[in-house]
């Protein structure tokens, strides 16, 4: 997929973007859809397309300040992973569950590597648990790592609101997870 994405940009500078961007956000951006649509290839096909449509428009985007590209990138992953999502549902279409790679012979490793997925996908279901307002800006804090102001810019609200939606997010993500635990 880099390739092809190389292969839209004009100028070296472009593609430097265009490398920086797949290495740095292309795995979490991977993760986001995924947490959406519970399929791989449907996810890779929602984080490419979004990629494609930045490619193509990076005349319109100012990527001077490369923090505030992860967020667009992120926002516009999630909005095409909920379009599809919302389309494959209306389309009655169902998925199996993807099936696990395996992990090969069955050692300390192995089992660190298994309790690391299972942590992992713990937390991602605790987030999509969360309200969408709530959800939004606990992922710009927490794993992106803005800081409210910045939150509260982005998504043009008072930065009051940004806080209370935090500390509601976050009571809501501690309950969930000792339930989990539990």
């Amino acid at each position: 997929m880099l390739f092809l994405l190389l292969s839209l940009a004009d100028t070296e500078e472009k593609k430097d973007i265009i490398s920086r961007i797949y290495e740095e956000c292309y795995p979490s951006l991977l993760r986001t859809a995924l947490s959406i649509l519970n399929n791989k290839h449907n996810a890779e096909d929602a984080v490419q397309s979004t990629m494609l449509r930045i490619v193509k428009n990076m005349d319109k985007y100012d990527f001077s300040d490369f923090e505030k590209v992860k967020i667009l990138l992120y926002i516009s992953v999630r909005n095409t992973a909920l379009n599809t999502y919302n389309s494959l549902r209306n389309s009655k279409e169902t998925d199996l569950p993807d099936v696990p790679e395996a992990y090969g012979s069955v050692s300390a490793d192995a089992f660190e590597l298994a309790m690391n997925d299972l942590l992992a996908e713990t937390i991602y279901k605790a987030f999509d648990a969360l309200d969408q307002k709530y959800r939004d800006v606990c992922i710009l804090r927490f794993y992106h790592g803005l800081k409210e102001r910045e939150i509260a810019e982005l998504l043009q609200i008072p930065q009051k609101t940004v806080s209370t939606r935090i500390a509601r997010g976050r009571e809501a993500l501690r309950n969930s997870l000792k339930e989990k635990v539990k």
